[in-house]
């Protein structure tokens, strides 16, 4: 044990000591990598082909299009899993636009794949999520947007500038049920389906109380719930899905914006097979259904909400 008259050790030696122990639990912690590496290499999942696990982690996956944390979580349990998760382009494909770094991972490790997006779960910056995008829209094959207002799907849907070919499947939603009487004069529909989406065929929409398009489409199946587009408005529209072999509308019409019912304007639907109208004034169903012609064979639901 050194006395008090015992020189003390001088910076220049302290420091050659602290960073030989340094560089020895360096080469201690490769070293204990190494083992675990070899280690886990006995596991009998990781002795499976790259292929067939590959495969089993896609089943993870949320089939709902939530946010992947499965996936993720599962991408950090070891190096080989970690490889072969981000070698595999399918289990980043379902995106949740929430976080706008994370988005531009997925949208790295899942090309060049189709991708399914949802955005408004989490109350994303609608901007940003749509700039992060942009590059990508091409490769969007389904679309699940909620929004909280009307302002946050203006600003989403004006900042894509190039439209997404690929898309086939359109979910839009408003959190919150409005009417054509709250909008400003100068209001513009945003161009979702005739700008953004040319080749949907699937299209839901809830609480959207403004036609979504103008000119002739390739829809097979509309959805609409909740508020709707006055009368006129939702047979101009519709008078634009000759395709549409499926169309249900559930919702509450704007009375007082639905005018004169018997207006001249038949709507031709000549593939429909199934309508279905669920509206809560039996007049106005009926109206409707007056302005539709579609084939004898076609499955007709008329009910009260």
């Amino acid at each position: 044990m050194p006395s008090v008259a015992d020189p003390l050790p001088s910076q220049a030696l302290l420091s050659k000591t602290l960073k030989s122990t340094e560089e020895a639990l360096l080469a201690l912690n490769q070293e204990i990598e190494q083992a675990l590496t070899i280690r886990n290499s006995f596991v009998p999942i990781n002795l499976l082909p790259a292929e067939v696990f590959a495969n089993i982690l896609t089943h993870l996956k949320d089939p709902s299009g939530g946010e992947p944390t499965d996936v993720v979580a599962a991408s950090h349990v070891c190096r080989h899993w970690r490889a072969i998760a981000v070698g595999t382009p399918q289990l980043w494909t379902t995106i949740a636009l929430a976080n706008v770094d994370l988005v531009k991972e997925f949208l790295e490790r899942s090309d060049p794949l189709p991708l399914h997006l949802s955005v408004g779960k989490r109350g994303a910056a609608f901007l940003d999520l749509a700039l992060a995008t942009e590059d990508d829209m091409h490769r969007v094959a389904s679309l699940d947007a909620q929004f909280q207002g009307l302002e946050d799907l203006t600003v989403f849907a004006s900042h894509f500038v190039d439209p997404a070919p690929a898309l086939r499947t359109l979910r839009l939603a408003l959190a919150t049920a409005e009417s054509s009487d709250s909008l400003e004069e100068d209001f513009q529909p945003p161009p979702i389906i005739s700008r953004l989406c040319p080749n949907v065929n699937v299209v839901s929409a809830t609480n959207l109380f403004f036609p979504l398009f103008d000119s002739r489409t390739g829809i097979t199946t509309l959805h609409l719930d909740g508020a709707l587009p006055d009368f006129v408005p939702l047979l101009q529209m519709l008078s634009h899905c000759s395709s549409l072999q499926e169309l249900l509308i559930v919702g509450e019409p704007p009375i007082a914006g639905w005018g004169d019912l018997s207006v001249e304007l038949d709507v031709d639907l000549p593939l429909a097979h199934t309508i279905t109208l669920r509206i809560d004034f039996m007049p106005i169903a009926l109206a409707l259904l007056a302005h539709l012609v579609f084939p004898e064979t076609a499955a007709v639901r008329v009910e009260m909400l």
